[in-house]
């Protein structure tokens, strides 16, 4: 985390927190309530992060967030709808900008990537806490999960992903990655959700006139939105393993 080649990961976390600051309580909680109802979805529920178990703490923060994501989306555009044209435009202003850093191809593909990664991190960090088991018990669980940790290395790309010799079906390394890239290079979509945007624009004054944090854009024109995404999860999952 202190580490500043991995900005764009602390621009990650950063967003999942605002955006679920937003909607942790009081009306726009009811909103996403409503918005579950109306796209027939089970609400996550929105997650902070929480400093004294940082694997897991992300690990749930972000997959509760990509669960959720047509909800906030859809809850966004609500507030901008209803304050738009009002006394209340800066909440409009706000909403706006948590739209454009969420929905964009880079962050959405960042998002499932990390998500892959951080569960596999999280179990991995599980193993070793695990008190209750041999020590030679514990290691062989661990080197297991290393090793699958250093697959997902291996197998970035979904056309290089294996097939389990005992089924016959392809394993995925990384489910939720290459799930929703797959959807883009298809539909230009991602989670049912058309994604206008490469890459989120430039941050704006929020409603409480401070400057919400996004990602740091002008060092991510020089090489396509998919390559740029694939060579930041590969550096964290090398990293990680």
């Amino acid at each position: 985390m202190k580490d500043d080649s991995f900005q764009w990961l602390l621009d990650l976390i950063n967003i999942c927190s605002q955006t679920f600051k937003l909607f942790n309580w009081g009306q726009n909680y009811e909103r996403l309530i409503e918005a579950s109802e109306k796209l027939n979805k089970t609400l996550a529920n929105p997650n902070k992060f929480c400093e004294t178990r940082f694997a897991n703490s992300k690990r749930f923060v972000f997959i509760n967030f990509r669960k959720d994501l047509q909800q906030l989306i859809l809850c966004l555009k609500t507030i901008i709808r209803e304050n738009e044209n009002s006394e209340k435009r800066k909440k409009a202003s706000e909403a706006k900008d948590f739209q454009s850093k969420i929905l964009n191809v880079y962050f959405l593909l960042l998002l499932a990537g990390v998500c892959d990664i951080y569960n596999l991190y999280g179990k991995l960090v599980n193993v070793v806490q695990k008190v209750n088991s041999l020590p030679h018990e514990r290691l062989d669980n661990f080197d297991k999960s290393l090793k699958e940790m250093e697959d997902m290395v291996r197998y970035i790309d979904h056309n290089q992903c294996p097939i389990s010799p005992d089924t016959g079906n392809q394993v995925c390394y990384w489910p939720k990655f290459h799930a929703d890239l797959n959807e883009y290079k298809d539909k230009k979509t991602i989670q049912g959700l058309p994604v206008p945007k490469e890459f989120p624009t430039r941050a704006s004054i929020g409603a409480n006139q401070t400057r919400l944090e996004g990602f740091r854009i002008q060092q991510y024109r020089e090489s396509p939105v998919i390559e740029k995404v694939t060579t930041n999860l590969l550096s964290l999952t090398n990293y990680l393993s």
